[in-house]
């Protein structure tokens, strides 16, 4: 079953708890994952990087961010295209 860390700041990181909590399909009882738990330092930890990144953004020119989206889609295309060809 797959463990998911906390994702702060772009990175993986593990939880300041060490608890989990596990994702149960309801239908059929399985397990599907488990989640570490966040704290409220791990929240605080993952906020500031996040304001910082909104920053940013928004001041990004629209033009810029259109390409980004556009060579990111391309990337991804041509990923899916050479899997359904091989």
């Amino acid at each position: 079953m797959k463990e998911y860390k906390l994702l702060i700041n772009g990175e993986w990181t593990d939880s300041s708890t060490n608890e989990t909590f596990e994702n149960i399909n309801q239908a059929t009882l399985e397990k599907l994952a488990t989640f570490q738990v966040a704290s409220e330092a791990d929240v605080n930890r993952a906020v500031e990087p996040a304001r910082n990144a909104l920053k940013e953004w928004s001041e990004t020119p629209p033009l810029v961010m259109t390409r980004e989206k556009a060579d990111i889609g391309h990337d991804r295309f041509e990923a899916a295209l050479k899997k359904a060809v091989s």
